[in-house]
């Protein structure tokens, strides 16, 4: 690169830096340009949102004993299948106990729990509506 050609690089570079700066204080005069925002505080830990309990009445299809699990007839508000648990509570209408084996193909059930994985109710409580 020859001495004049350089300086005709540096003259070209001296003036745009020039036009830069003129560019930037008409911005800050007229106030176009956007400042860095203040940083924010950490929002606070997001609650973990539990499921409210839900209650269906449906028709027992079929009973698992030893997976503990009561098959409904037909899906009722999105569940087909109802998981008890060790704490589900079973009993009839008038607060007798009952047993698992007790709800057998047809009788009516009304289910409390929450709901759980693919179309799953976690039972709390499972009242024998009509025996067979």
């Amino acid at each position: 690169m020859t001495r004049q050609s350089f300086l005709n690089e540096f003259a070209r570079s001296i003036v745009a830096f020039i036009g830069l700066g003129i560019l930037l204080v008409s911005c800050a005069g007229r106030g176009d340009f956007y400042s860095v925002p203040p940083t924010l505080p950490p929002a606070p830990p997001t609650p973990e949102i539990t499921p409210a309990s839900v209650s269906i009445v449906a028709t027992v299809m079929d009973t698992s004993l030893s997976a503990r699990i009561i098959i409904l007839k037909e899906p009722v508000d999105g569940f087909s299948v109802i998981a008890l648990t060790e704490d589900t509570k079973l009993s009839s209408e008038d607060g007798s106990p009952v047993e698992l084996k007790d709800f057998q193909h047809g009788v009516q059930i009304r289910a409390i729990g929450k709901p759980g994985s693919s179309g799953t109710l976690l039972a709390e409580q499972i009242i024998l509506l009509s025996r067979k």
